[in-house]
């Protein structure tokens, strides 16, 4: 005849001492405190699932108290009669909340994509898609999963000696101006602490920037045949309109692209460009 056990009490529990091996003190169905040899006092429960014997850890006393350790058992005990495992249960749960944090965390790749979708109306749709290729490419593998806060000049070190290592010089010191704007942004806005990217001599790493001089026209004769090439286009309307705008304005196609009627003719109001290039 198995022994009857007394169930325990708060008194019991909260006297049991140390001893010199680890003991348990059983409360019944399976659940028992285990007391260390330290005086550390542990939950635990013993079930049998599949015909196999095993043991669940609920947590420390007294964290855990003894009516939360019994609400426990029983809500174990609920998952094995439905054929669930606790254990496997548990490491479940510590998946989706590790999953959770990670959603949540402050990495240097969410903050990254944040920052670019910020300024995405304000950079050509091609600085765009290179900023985030390159960031995809060679940072995110990297740094793109640290807290922002964690990330040190080291690291990017590291981004910029491989990118020198293949040859893209070049290329690295665009990444290079992109990392330090996204913690430029995240500072602002009271996501990270400092800037690392402030502790590195670029020159040092990459050597000095070298200039490359583009074709321009410089004299009166190709100007005009420019001007009469534009003027003959026969493609669209509207590029064709832009492209007389460059020619007299000198900016960026992307400023003609995005610019609005009112930029235009608010000066003079005898403008004759038409608005359909808006």
């Amino acid at each position: 005849m198995a022994r009857a056990i007394t169930p325990l009490t708060n008194t019991k529990i909260k006297t049991a001492k140390a001893k010199e091996k680890v003991y348990k003190l059983s409360d019944g169905g399976g659940l028992y405190l285990s007391v260390t040899t330290a005086g550390g006092k542990n939950w635990k429960l013993r079930f049998t699932l599949n015909s196999k014997e095993q043991t669940i850890s609920l947590g420390k006393y007294p964290h855990i108290t003894l009516q939360k350790a019994r609400e426990l058992t029983e809500q174990h005990k609920r998952d094995i009669a439905n054929g669930l495992n606790p254990n496997e249960q548990k490491q479940i749960k510590k998946e989706i909340l590790k999953e959770e944090e990670i959603i949540n965390l402050n990495t240097f790749e969410k903050l990254a994509r944040e920052r670019l979708l910020k300024v995405q109306d304000e950079i050509s749709e091609g600085h765009y898609n290179r900023t985030l290729k390159a960031l995809i490419n060679d940072c995110f593998p990297i740094i793109g999963k640290m807290p922002i806060n964690d990330v040190t000049a080291k690291d990017i070190l590291v981004i910029l000696h491989k990118m020198a290592d293949r040859g893209a010089k070049e290329s690295g010191r665009k990444l290079f101006y992109s990392i330090g704007k996204t913690f430029k942004w995240a500072v602002a806005n009271d996501k990270a602490e400092r800037n690392p990217a402030g502790d590195i001599l670029l020159e040092e790493v990459l050597g000095k920037k070298t200039k490359k001089h583009y074709p321009t026209i410089t004299d009166n004769k190709g100007i005009r045949g420019l001007l009469l090439a534009i003027d003959s286009y026969q493609g669209e309307y509207t590029t064709k309109q832009a492209l007389k705008l460059l020619s007299y304005t000198f900016v960026r196609p992307f400023n003609i692209r995005h610019a609005e009627w009112a930029e235009v003719c608010q000066v003079s109001p005898r403008c004759t460009i038409s608005k359909a290039i808006f």
